[in-house]
């Protein structure tokens, strides 16, 4: 039983307490896939509509967001799970809890719960992010934009939202205004919009990553041409956006109608494993390691077509429709870090609508171990850094690697 515990609380230190950095040897992979049993129920509600996916280290738990469906009025909701994972893949999955998104007063957040002119969709979740130290849940919705003629225009602005852990609506976000969704043929396309969200570890930035461009930002995806999608950095504290980059899209494959991203996760400030999904006659799903470097900010950018930009950076780990076989139909949308295997090597979740579970381990994915930042998550004492090393060297996981010079306490 120590020897459990003391592995959970070693994937606990890993995202409190490390910034980890990946490396140009980065390597994912293939564990194994495991697909939820059809018909799984928890508190009443069916299990399925999986979107995003977020670990919380200090209570060893994935958070998952789940759509209603364009056919029902369901409250959307989201899930609460807990995974065991080893080096086959996912061991044993538990779902804990199902709990709809409610608005300040606690109710649902259903159709009715939506201010438009007639009838629409209610807000589908689509990204997911948990902030263990706020005790807080970030989550996106793509909004809608209906303009059909004579009738009145249905125009829902895409939002990332804060809940409590329960679901509860505390507040919003407030997004740049070029995400606004506009009657003309300006700002975002419907259905490629806020897709993706990704809290950086020390919980400083929460990152949203629309799905396609804009519309003044060019076209999207074409067998021969890629696009520039936007990712917005935004201040948890504040609310608001602070910085947005362009993010270069692959171009379509031949089997493939459309091309997106579906979602990333932050390694630190400025590094993410990103999902780039399309679907088609055969659907489509790769992992990049992407860096903001010294990317353009372009949050004061009007328009990117035809412009000459400086975008983020991204290097190929794998595709996942040659190295791990999605199923027929696996529309790949969720992505996270999860905790550390017995080796040390990071594990990768992701998730699909049809409720399938792929996992990967991350190999060479080194950090440096910040003393100050486990002491402020209570970490044991036999879990605190010993007596100096050698020329500063300090253990993490199964790999040792250079720590930097000591800082001043509150620096």
């Amino acid at each position: 039983m120590k020897r459990i515990a003391v592995a959970l609380l070693t994937g606990s230190l890993v995202l409190a307490g490390c910034r980890t950095t990946p490396t140009a040897s980065v390597t994912l992979d293939y564990l194994g896939s495991h697909t939820v049993a059809q018909g799984t129920t928890v508190n009443g509600a069916a299990v399925g509509g999986l979107t995003g996916i977020s670990y919380d280290a200090e209570r060893d738990v994935f958070y998952l967001a789940g759509r209603a469906g364009s056919a029902s009025a369901a409250p959307t909701r989201f899930y609460v799970a807990r995974m065991q994972l080893w080096h086959a893949g996912v061991q044993s999955l538990e779902f804990l809890e199902s709990r709809p998104w409610s608005t300040f007063a606690g109710a649902p957040m259903d159709s009715r719960n939506i201010d438009a002119m007639r009838w629409v969709f209610p807000p589908q979740a689509e990204g997911i992010a948990v902030d263990a130290r706020r005790q807080r849940l970030y989550w996106s919705s793509e909004g809608e934009r209906i303009v059909n003629g004579s009738d009145p225009a249905v125009l829902l602005d895409p939002a990332v939202r804060i809940a409590d852990l329960d679901g509860r609506t505390m507040g919003t976000f407030t997004l740049p205004a070029n995400l606004r969704m506009v009657p003309g043929g300006r700002g975002p396309r419907p259905d490629r919009t806020l897709t993706g969200l990704g809290l950086t570890p020390d919980g400083r930035w929460l990152w949203a990553a629309m799905e396609g461009p804009l519309h003044e930002d060019g076209p999207p995806p074409s067998a021969g041409r890629g696009a520039l999608s936007r990712v917005t950095q935004l201040d948890p504290e504040t609310g608001s956006a602070t910085a947005q980059y362009a993010y270069p899209l692959d171009p379509l494959t031949g089997a493939d109608f459309d091309n997106g991203l579906a979602d990333l996760v932050a390694f630190d400030d400025s590094q993410f494993l990103v999902l780039e999904r399309g679907s088609g006659a055969r659907n489509s799903a790769r992992v990049y390691h992407a860096q903001v470097d010294d990317a353009e900010n372009v949050l004061d950018r009007p328009s990117l077509n035809g412009a000459a930009v400086r975008p983020m950076t991204k290097t190929l780990l794998t595709d996942l429709t040659a190295a791990a076989g999605l199923a027929p139909g696996g529309n790949v949308e969720g992505i996270a870090l999860g905790p550390a295997l017995p080796d040390g090597r990071r594990t990768v979740v992701l998730v699909t609508p049809g409720a399938q579970v792929l996992t990967f381990a991350m190999s060479d994915c080194r950090c440096q171990v910040t003393p100050r930042h486990i002491r402020s998550y209570g970490m044991p004492e036999f879990l605190m850094p010993q007596s100096p090393r050698s020329q500063g060297e300090t253990t993490c996981h199964t790999h040792r690697t250079r720590s930097e010079a000591p800082q001043a306490p509150g620096r």
